[in-house]
């Protein structure tokens, strides 16, 4: 079973097992981002942002979720040791029916107690139902986080037009430029607001299909 938070509210997010789920309390948990990823990504969506607001934040995979909790998880301790309230949420599924519900923060009765918001995804109609939830249950926090799976469903892009704008989620090794290009095409079909992407599981910045297009250092070098 998941473990819950202080009002009892499941801390599982809309996708990943047990081991995923482990990896983002410890996240949540960590003191300090050592690598500065999660400094560098809070200051690339606000330099992306351009002056428009940024406050809910969509976060999903490019094909499949994997990565998307992890990124959320590092980036919302992050937010908090800069001293701003950052909230976390998740788009799921239930018997079909999709759900917006917020996760379980700490000392935050107001955020803890909200209900969860059904939602039919299928048009840009539930945008004011979304809209008005997080106005009345986030209140003034700094940044809302939602972790909503994968674009592989029209959901997560039709969420991202009720928000501030969309974050995609690619693996390193996995995510083929096809499968990018498609869901980037996706995203702007909705005229949802597409505010960049995390490429997660490598060291190397560069997915593999984009390595091979590229020439090879001299000597087998590495830049």
């Amino acid at each position: 079973a998941p473990r819950r938070g202080p009002s009892g509210r499941a801390l599982a997010t809309a996708s990943g097992g047990g081991a995923e789920r482990a990896a983002v309390e410890a996240l949540l948990r960590q003191p300090s981002d050592p690598d500065g990823r999660y400094a560098a990504l809070y200051d690339n969506l606000r330099t992306a942002a351009n002056g428009q607001p940024t406050r809910s934040v969509v976060f999903a995979g490019a094909t499949a979720p994997v990565g998307v909790n992890r990124v959320v998880a590092g980036l919302a301790a992050h937010v908090r040791r800069t001293g701003h309230r950052v909230l976390l949420a998740h788009l799921a599924d239930s018997g079909g029916s999709r759900t917006l519900q917020p996760v379980a923060a700490d000392g935050d009765a107001r955020w803890n107690e909200a209900p969860p918001l059904g939602l039919d995804l299928s048009s840009h109609a539930e945008s004011g139902a979304i809209q008005g939830w997080l106005r009345a249950h986030a209140g003034d926090a700094d940044l809302v986080c939602i972790a909503a799976g994968a674009l592989g469903a029209v959901d997560a892009a039709l969420l991202a037009c009720a928000c501030d704008g969309l974050v995609l989620v690619v693996h390193a090794e996995h995510t083929a430029a096809a499968a990018l290009r498609h869901a980037v095409e996706r995203a702007h079909a909705v005229g949802c607001r597409p505010l960049g992407l995390v490429v997660v599981g490598s060291r190397d910045p560069l997915p593999a299909w984009l390595r091979h297009l590229l020439p090879a250092a001299p000597n087998g070098g590495g830049a």
